[in-house]
């Protein structure tokens, strides 16, 4: 029941946006993950992206948006690995 997995990291951003009321924190990510599982090998891609408007840059609200979207990155892989 083990998996081995190879996982090339495309891409790992994250970014500000500027606007007028607020600014928008963005995160990307992106990866190739070849699997081998006992009974196939596959190559599956993974690709996430989460954003969110706050009022300031602040360390906490980077956290909170690389957060989510390392969520999000780990409820894809689960899917992509049952």
């Amino acid at each position: 029941d083990t998996f081995v997995v190879d996982a090339n990291i495309e891409k790992f951003w994250a970014w500000m946006n500027p606007g007028f009321a607020s600014i928008t924190l963005s995160t990307e990510i992106s990866t190739e993950l070849d699997i081998k599982s006992p009974s196939d090998n596959s190559k599956e891609k993974i690709y996430v992206k989460a954003a969110d408007s706050f009022q300031l840059g602040t360390e906490s609200n980077w956290i909170e948006v690389i957060n989510q979207a390392l969520r999000l990155y780990v409820d894809g892989l689960k899917a992509k690995l049952k």
